[in-house]
């Protein structure tokens, strides 16, 4: 707040949190739809674990999303999209800020305490994809409500389900996943050109989870017989990239597979690193973008000295 303060902003709780997103996702839907999600109340949170939720309530069906995600989005975009002049360790470094914000190991002190110096006109490229990618979480949400995925009687069929097939097969809530996305992207009455920047977006946000899952299943493996409730990252991006019709196609093939080949790229760099470092991964704290005294760091600072 005080950070916030010096700058001249506002420092009222409530001016932390935005709900353009929300509300600019919604304007886009049919009347009926609109009218369907005033049943639903939502609004960011603050909270250590980055993502988005919808949950029945005493008070009603609730959507959030964490503030804690924007970090993830940005750093993991630092990380994935290749801009001029910036090295690949510091794009490593920008995964692995990024992957401690949904291990929840990274301070969530950004506002003070930046982790380094994006040059200005990356900066604002970084940050151009995110309110896509926020009104799509938004509207993944909100689909699973205009989808009628949390009745009673469809939780129900998704106990009794369970994992009865013999072949290989999405269970009923990896499949609403599936199709959450969908809808969100293909129910807005928008333009082909707005729909393809939120899908590109998208598409970017689906490939950093993936290297999420990646790190999880090289810290934690994954055991055959424990039911999953999401598809694989991987699984969520192609079917999208199979499913939405867009005068684009080129385009957005191009964005799948550069944020595909920056995955492919990572992955055995971040094993390596895992194996090697995971005490320093797991340590609560702050990491950099560079050592101190550099271009992408800046000038070394003292903790409750130089910000606090």
């Amino acid at each position: 707040m005080r950070q916030r303060r010096k700058l001249g902003k506002k420092y009222a709780l409530a001016s932390m949190f935005s709900l353009k997103h929300y509300r600019d996702y919604k304007m886009t839907l049919p009347k009926a739809d609109r009218r369907a999600l005033d049943q639903v109340t939502y609004g960011d949170i603050f909270t250590s674990e980055a993502n988005g939720i919808i949950f029945n309530s005493p008070f009603g069906r609730i959507v959030t999303i964490s503030q804690s995600l924007r970090y993830f989005l940005q750093f993991s975009h630092l990380a994935l999209l290749r801009f001029d002049g910036v090295p690949e360790y510091v794009r490593f470094q920008a995964l692995l800020i990024a992957l401690r914000v949904m291990f929840q190991y990274e301070s969530l002190d950004f506002d003070a305490d930046p982790r380094g110096i994006i040059p200005p006109a990356i900066l604002r490229r970084l940050l151009r994809l995110i309110p896509a990618q926020l009104e799509f979480i938004a509207g993944h949400e909100f689909a699973h409500h205009l989808l009628g995925h949390l009745s009673e009687q469809r939780l129900q069929l998704a106990l009794s389900e369970d994992t009865k097939a013999v072949l290989p097969h999405y269970s009923l809530s990896e499949q609403e996943e599936l199709d959450a996305d969908l809808c969100a992207i293909m129910r807005p009455q928008v333009d082909d050109d707005r729909r393809t920047i939120m899908l590109n977006g998208v598409l970017i946000w689906l490939a950093a989870l993936e290297l999420y899952q990646h790190a999880v299943e090289v810290i934690r493996p994954s055991v055959p017989w424990r039911a999953k409730s999401h598809p694989s990252a991987r699984d969520r991006h192609s079917h999208l990239v199979r499913n939405i019709e867009t005068k684009h196609v080129t385009a957005v093939r191009s964005i799948s597979e550069s944020a595909m080949s920056a995955v492919e790229t990572f992955k055995p760099v971040l094993t390596e690193y895992l194996g090697l470092n995971i005490e320093h991964f797991e340590t609560y704290g702050s990491m950099y973008l560079d050592a101190p005294n550099t271009s992408w760091r800046g000038p070394e600072m003292t903790d409750r000295v130089d910000y606090w």
